[in-house]
């Protein structure tokens, strides 16, 4: 399987998190796309990612 560059670097980063112990598996991570596509393409590369482990999110939400 490939995985595209800003795929590896996202699971690197949520996995130093993981090990950290800042992150467990069961928090919600939301991930952050370009608004729009790279010129001559149809994707949009991650541009960040948070996560919430309070509350999961509910304030976006509205859970």
């Amino acid at each position: 399987m490939k995985i595209s560059y800003d795929y590896s670097i996202l699971i690197r980063e949520i996995q130093e998190e993981l090990e950290e112990g800042v992150l467990s598996e069961s928090d919600f991570v939301q991930i952050l796309r370009a608004p729009e596509p790279l010129r001559g393409l149809e994707y949009r590369p991650i541009v960040d990612w948070y996560y919430d482990a309070r509350d999961g999110f509910a304030g976006i939400y509205g859970r």
